[in-house]
């Protein structure tokens, strides 16, 4: 046997198992998840990833791969009570890591914080918060209803359902997310001359005392909180202790009212709007319900259930865009505004013009964390 041929045989020998092992075993694709796993909210990241880890599994099934490549989701840890390390972090995993897309971003100043991170790079964000009416950017997308909807939900269950004609909204001016619903909700309940609304914004918790004096006075037949969850504890105790007994409607951070200790206490009775609950009947919901539960021990909740939609868009983008290019999957999610995404909990939606998903939501009372005797509202009422 010549040199040569000897030479050319382990050189073969060498290479060819780099190469086989290429092409049966590609380099997954990673998507980066930006929660809190620590802290007094560490259940919203440790149901996300929950909900996650089912998606994933069913994402890298071999007969549901793109081409060939499995998905690989990063659960990075940061400091959740200092609101400047999320960003460096999502820059990491765009920069470093070189994930395609982002999830996360419970509320709106999680999701523009993240937003600001990743849109220099062109990178996807699919986030969980309710997005404002205005764009919030090319690259950001939400898997829940937005503020629009929410506000005009609100609006029409207290004006229909409890039969409310004078109403109180209490509004914390501190927050953006908390003036914008109340001003849709002002304006979509204040359409009949018999509808009237009484505003007060605050602007800490000393003033709860004196907004329930006024409350107390007005005698409204409703109250509607556009607040924090932090806050709500404290105003109930001042309105019971004003003797009022009008149902209270919160709007604002309702994913805090599933959580444990004194917020979920603080919601108890309180009517809340919610895109999802678990007995709502899709065959997607009820695979994906039944699932968890097998697995975790307990049934989902909000956070668990946008985790889930967000990894499935993004991986519906991937495979309509056939590519996993984050311009590409930003471009397929753009489609997605009139090509429904059918793979949802909630059942089939698309993207409205301001990238919020155009999906139901469902008003009932909060009993230990899950909203019950929800009455649903189908986004064509929108």
């Amino acid at each position: 046997m010549s040199c040569w041929l000897r030479r050319s045989i382990l050189l073969l020998l060498v290479l060819c198992p780099i190469g086989c092992h290429r092409g049966a075993n590609p380099e997954a694709i990673l998507i980066g998840h930006l929660a809190p796993f620590s802290g007094p909210d560490k259940d919203i990241g440790e149901h996300a990833r929950q909900a996650i880890l089912l998606a994933v599994e069913d994402i890298n099934k071999e007969e549901n791969r793109i081409q060939g490549r499995k998905i690989n989701v990063l659960h990075p840890q940061y400091a959740p009570e200092d609101p400047d390390n999320l960003q460096p972090v999502a820059v990491r995993l765009v920069t470093v890591n070189r994930v395609v897309s982002l999830l996360g971003g419970a509320d709106l100043g999680e999701a523009e914080r993240q937003e600001r991170a990743v849109q220099p790079y062109d990178v996807p964000l699919v986030t969980f918060a309710d997005l404002p009416p205005e764009l919030l950017g090319e690259n950001v997308f939400s898997v829940n209803a937005g503020l629009a909807f929410q506000g005009l939900v609100l609006a029409r269950f207290v004006k229909q359902e409890l039969k409310a004609n004078q109403v109180a909204l209490l509004v914390d001016g501190r927050q953006a997310s908390c003036t914008t619903l109340a001003n849709i909700f002002n304006k979509e309940f204040s359409k009949t001359n018999m509808s009237h609304v009484h505003e007060w914004n605050y602007k800490n918790s000393n003033d709860l005392s004196d907004l329930a004096e006024r409350v107390k006075k007005l005698q409204p037949s409703a109250i509607v909180h556009a607040g924090m969850v932090n806050d709500l504890g404290r105003l109930r105790e001042k309105l019971q202790a004003a003797g009022i007994k009008a149902p209270i409607i919160f709007g604002g951070d309702a994913e805090h009212l599933s959580l444990t200790g004194a917020q979920r206490e603080a919601s108890n009775g309180v009517y809340v709007a919610t895109p999802y609950i678990p007995s709502n009947m899709p065959a997607e919901n009820e695979k994906f319900v039944k699932e968890y539960q097998e697995r975790f021990k307990q049934l989902p909740d909000l956070h668990a259930a946008l985790a889930y939609d967000g990894l499935q868009v993004v991986f519906e983008a991937m495979r309509r865009a056939k590519a996993f290019q984050p311009a590409k999957i930003r471009a397929a999610l753009a489609e997605m505004t009139t090509k429904p995404f059918e793979k949802s909990l909630s059942g089939s939606w698309t993207f409205d013009k301001n990238h919020s998903a155009r999906r139901p939501l469902f008003v009932g009372k909060m009993e230990n964390g899950r909203v019950s005797n929800a009455r649903p509202y189908p986004a064509e009422e929108k």
